[in-house]
């Protein structure tokens, strides 16, 4: 979604450039993570320390700037952070994986989809970790 789309589908309280650049390094974390197979067969990632630190710099500043909670600005990051990824934007955003059939589930259920906008939750508490840190 263009930011011009993005400003546009967050509630007011959000509509603002620094909410739109906040959820854009979010999804930085997310999306430039090195993603690797592991032995059992998941999918993990290794987040780039710069992308996080940057974020943690953003919340601080969106912390310090606007007049909103810890716990409201993360709710925000999870609802809307995803819609800030450009629709050109070729940076890989989920891996589906046929092949893999853990547990019963049923045939048309067979494999995993893997969505690399969501970013881990110890991910995102260490990135609001190191911004409480900062300030």
């Amino acid at each position: 979604m263009t930011k011009e789309q993005f400003l546009n589908h967050v509630p007011n309280i959000f509509s603002n450039d620094d909410f739109y650049n906040l959820c854009k390094s979010f999804m930085d974390v997310a999306l430039n993570a090195d993603k690797f197979k592991t032995k059992d067969g998941g999918v993990a990632g290794n987040f780039h320390l710069d992308d996080m630190e940057r974020a943690s710099e953003q919340v601080k500043n969106y912390l310090n700037k606007y007049d909103i909670s810890e716990e409201d600005l993360r709710s925000a990051l999870r609802l809307y952070s995803h819609d800030a990824i450009d629709e050109n934007d070729k940076r890989q955003k989920a891996f589906y994986d046929q092949n893999d059939h853990r547990g019963n589930a049923p045939a048309y259920q067979a494999g995993i989809l893997y969505l690399f906008i969501e970013l881990p939750m110890n991910v995102v508490d260490k990135i609001f970790s190191d911004a409480n840190a900062i300030k």
